[in-house]
């Protein structure tokens, strides 16, 4: 499986590339080789489901008929003149991303615990997501904890706030009233941004390492999810798929760039105190 994916994640950045040049004949026979392969890797999974009697083998399979017809579609409407290039780089991407950590990794985990069966994944303790995976499967609600918090009480208040409005985006997405989730997701957004640009104070004022690196995602975060918002706004994507990626976006980016903040601005502000509480040298 993990060979499997690493192939169809080469042929979705040919795809992405593609669709960045604008190469039509390069962007349709990109989608063509994924679709091939697609096909071909979700055989070899569906064997292994049968064979290892997945219980949730059905829901699994139709996902897979999902993708797969998905795919079709965006090569019928390249070869028709239809086709957004931008959206079709951004859905494979999504989707298989997204794919891998809900569905792929349940049936990963439910193989290797399996008897003769072991789990090849090196991990470390710090690379374990606090926040569980396990969560995307069926989108459970964020409750705020400790484990949350960074310590820094300007952040951990819009952090908590964002987390509210997640929770509401994710009980909005099961209604047919789309004002209401629109009027969400524009509070999700200006909060966002608030949240961001708090941060990128504390950055500059502390020096703060990999400062760039954070910077630079929150900018690509901010264009993504205005993407995203554009193509439910379109119907080229369901309000599901929307919620998937704003849970995902949102817990990741916490657990591994918002936490290591909080600790690297606690620990110059001790530092500072530190400093301003030493001796002064004798004059």
């Amino acid at each position: 499986m993990d060979m499997d994916h690493q192939a169809l994640l080469g042929l979705i950045n040919r795809v992405i590339a593609a669709s960045e040049e604008s190469n039509l004949a390069g962007l349709k026979s990109s989608l063509l080789d994924l679709h091939d392969e697609m096909i071909a890797h979700f055989e070899r999974e569906e064997q292994l489901m049968a064979e290892c009697m997945y219980a949730a083998a059905d829901q699994h399979q139709e996902e897979h008929q999902q993708l797969s017809d998905e795919v079709q579609d965006q090569i019928k409407d390249l070869d028709a003149g239809k086709a957004n290039i931008s959206y079709i780089a951004r859905f494979m991407r999504n989707w298989l991303i997204q794919h891998i950590v809900t569905k792929d990794a349940q049936f990963g985990n439910a193989v290797v615990a399996q008897d003769g069966t072991t789990d090849r994944r090196q991990t470390r303790a710090d690379d374990i997501d606090i926040f569980g995976e396990r969560r995307l499967g069926n989108l459970d609600s964020i409750h705020w904890s400790p484990t949350l918090a960074l310590g820094v009480e300007a952040i951990d208040a819009n952090h908590h706030a964002m987390i509210d409005l997640l929770n509401a985006i994710l009980l909005a997405r099961k209604t047919a009233d789309k004002a209401v989730l629109a009027s969400l997701l524009q509070q999700f957004g200006n909060q966002t941004v608030l949240d961001f640009q708090i941060e990128e104070a504390f950055m500059l004022k502390l020096s703060v390492e990999d400062a760039r690196i954070h910077r630079e995602e929150h900018q690509k975060l901010l264009e993504e999810f205005a993407n995203q918002v554009d193509d439910w706004r379109e119907n080229r994507i369901s309000a599901e798929l929307l919620s998937r990626f704003m849970y995902r976006w949102l817990i990741r980016h916490i657990d591994a760039l918002d936490i290591p903040l909080g600790r690297a601005i606690i620990q110059q502000n001790q530092r500072s105190i530190a400093g301003s509480n030493s001796p002064k040298p004798a004059t």
